[in-house]
């Protein structure tokens, strides 16, 4: 009868699980003996999008080995050769160690495997090391350490038909029925539904994109002129981006965020992400200096993607007033506007850096409004005609005119 060893967490003791239906009683002795690991497998795997591509390497390992070692890379490691993993290294770890044809799971930390067979070669130096790669790639890391300690390297044929580039352009190139475009609600092409006041259908969209939809259609407020670019445009083109910016604007400009996982319907993230101030588009140093402050931000915030957008607009003049609003109170969706504002010091930014703060709570039907906050309430009301059924949280600025 063989079974596997297993670790107490509690006392950190090794321990083996024996089925009392073998007739074993307490006293009865057993032997236990260390089998003999003549073949491993090591395979390094990123593991991001779990698919059945991964699964069928992993099991051609184990088909091959007496022990298959799985390597599951480091974020760092993967994004120092391709697109950061979606799942983070914890939530990959933790797919793989669950799989019933993974005996081990280490942390590979470079895309070089060489360290975690240096060290499994050690710990097992009779056993011939099998270093498995599907057949996709010419070249594999690892392969010259292999060699010298007279392992192998065994390439499987490649699962064509799905891989993590496969499924993201599937994802993008279809429109599934449960995911609505914030900018087709707002434009008429798609109505809220009972799927999605049921909870059962999820509306996406951007900072960038929504301003760029409302933007026509609103009498009672203005939204400043904007550019918008993503990360993965200000790599490839980014002097021609800068050129257009410099083109369009003849005056100061901010520089905002608008990542994919900000403003959302679940998360507002006000002020999460940098935003940078009087720019003046014709200083090529400040512009790109700007730019990348808030590419940084994205980075420093552990939310990096091709998709984060940037969003460059005029700046705003002769502010007497902003902060952020919101229509609805946030403990318990009570009908009041929350209005968290800055009438002081003429900036744009105060509330969502947390630096200025009053509140006002205006009930939704009263007629009573403050006189400075009649103009606001009247350009939220008509967002709310455009915008129906919707909570919404709107950073504002008041101008003297």
């Amino acid at each position: 009868m063989k079974r596997v060893v297993w670790k107490n967490k509690s006392n950190k003791q090794l321990c083996v699980t024996i089925p009392s239906a073998i007739g074993l009683k307490e006293g009865d002795l057993v032997e236990v003996a260390k089998s003999q690991i003549q073949k491993i497998a090591y395979s390094g795997v990123v593991g991001d999008l779990f698919h059945y591509g991964h699964l069928h390497s992993i099991q051609f390992a184990k088909s091959i080995a007496d022990l298959n070692v799985v390597g599951v890379l480091t974020d760092q490691a993967v994004a120092e050769y391709r697109a950061k993993p979606i799942s983070n290294l914890q939530e990959r770890k933790a797919i793989l160690s669950s799989l019933n044809c993974v005996d081990r799971v280490m942390i590979q930390h470079s895309r070089d495997p060489t360290e975690n067979l240096k060290r499994i070669h050690e710990e097992f130096p009779s056993a011939e090391i099998l270093l498995v790669h599907g057949s996709d790639l010419k070249y594999v890391h690892g392969q010259e350490y292999i060699k010298k300690i007279q392992g192998q390297v065994v390439q499987h044929p490649y699962y064509e038909r799905l891989s993590t580039v496969k499924i993201i352009n599937q994802i993008m190139q279809t429109k599934p029925k449960d995911i609505a475009d914030f900018a087709d609600l707002i434009e008429g092409k798609e109505k809220i539904d009972f799927e999605y006041e049921k909870g059962n259908k999820v509306i996406v969209s951007s900072k960038a994109d929504t301003l760029r939809v409302l933007k026509p259609l609103v009498k009672k407020s203005y939204i400043e002129d904007m550019y918008i670019f993503t990360s993965s445009d200000w790599k490839n083109r980014k002097q021609g981006i800068m050129d257009e910016i410099t083109k369009k604007f003849p005056n100061k400009i901010v520089i905002r965020s608008s990542a994919t996982n900000e403003d959302t319907l679940e998360n507002s993230m006000a002020g999460y992400f940098q935003s940078v101030l009087n720019v003046d588009p014709k200083d090529p140093k400040q512009l790109e200096a700007g730019i990348k402050e808030v590419l940084n931000s994205y980075k420093n915030k552990v939310s990096e993607s091709s998709f984060n957008q940037v969003l460059v607009q005029s700046q705003s003049k002769g502010i007497v007033m902003s902060g952020v609003l919101f229509t609805r109170t946030l403990e318990s969706n009570a009908p009041y506007y929350v209005i968290n504002y800055d009438d002081a010091t003429g900036e744009t930014d105060t509330v969502t850096k947390g630096v200025e703060n009053k509140t006002i709570k205006i009930a939704r039907f009263t007629e009573k409004i403050p006189k400075k906050m009649q103009s606001l309430i009247a350009a939220v009301k008509e967002l709310e005609e455009i915008i129906p059924k919707i909570g919404l949280d709107i950073e504002f600025a008041v101008n003297k005119e």
